[in-house]
């Protein structure tokens, strides 16, 4: 991901077009403002990268705990739905 660009949002209007071709390749932008918080474009495909590590992260996080407390399922029941998750990280 590297460091991302910032820009004013009046420089973003500017050149709004080429920020949206820099975003579709990859690169990230942070757009600053008088009115909040900066924003961050990115693109489609990245957002939707993160929601999935998002939710595979939540889904260990409920494995660990589950383990804790004794719970838990085979090793091959696992590998199997591991299997299943790994066809929407690609």
């Amino acid at each position: 991901m590297g460091i991302p660009k910032t820009k004013t949002a009046t420089t973003l209007r500017s050149d709004l077009y080429e920020s949206l071709k820099n975003v579709s390749e990859g690169e990230l932008e942070v757009i600053t403002h008088k009115q909040g918080d900066p924003v961050v474009l990115i693109s489609q495909n990245k957002f939707n990268e993160l929601l999935n590590e998002k939710e595979a992260l939540r889904k260990m996080a409920i494995g660990l705990s589950q383990i804790k407390e004794g719970k838990g399922i085979s090793h091959k029941k696992a590998v199997s739905k591991l299997k299943a998750l790994s066809s929407k990280w690609k």
